[in-house]
């Protein structure tokens, strides 16, 4: 099944709380497609489906749930937790490439993380409600396991 390029998202939960250089915990190593959510010391950057595309937001820790999720080919939005972070409006006139996605790095040895992966997902994009939906049910099943953060 292929993803729509103006309906998508990915989410990442994480349980190790740490703000490293150049980590990306979900991503593709296409230039024309890099989907990823990358901390670093002094901001997180969110793009899709390149730089063009990009938010910027200080970093909040790392042990969350981070949704990267695009709605319309002009409404692209960033949460952590329950909380949207941010949105990026520029029109997006980009289509997908084939190509792998990879937990835990950029592709191959790019940018490889190693804070814990408790929960991904790929598919298509959520609104605000959804996406607290999906936060919701992930806390309770993370919980259901105790290993909530």
């Amino acid at each position: 099944t292929s993803l729509n390029v103006n309906s998508n998202h990915h989410s990442v939960y994480l349980r190790t709380n740490s703000t490293p250089n150049a980590f990306v915990d979900i991503g593709q190593s296409n230039p024309n497609w890099l989907s990823a959510v990358y901390w670093n010391n002094s901001a997180t950057f969110i793009y899709n489906p390149t730089n063009t595309y990009s938010i910027t937001v200080f970093p909040a820790g790392s042990n969350n749930l981070s949704i990267n999720t695009r709605r319309s080919s002009t409404d692209f939005a960033f949460f952590n937790n329950n909380t949207k972070l941010g949105t990026n409006t520029t029109l997006n006139t980009l289509s997908f490439v084939s190509g792998n996605v990879f937990l835990a790095s950029a592709g191959g040895s790019s940018f490889l993380s190693t804070r814990q992966i408790a929960f991904a997902s790929i598919g298509s994009g959520f609104n605000d409600t959804e996406a607290g939906l999906l936060y919701t049910l992930v806390q309770a099943f993370q919980t259901t396991l105790s290993r909530q953060v």
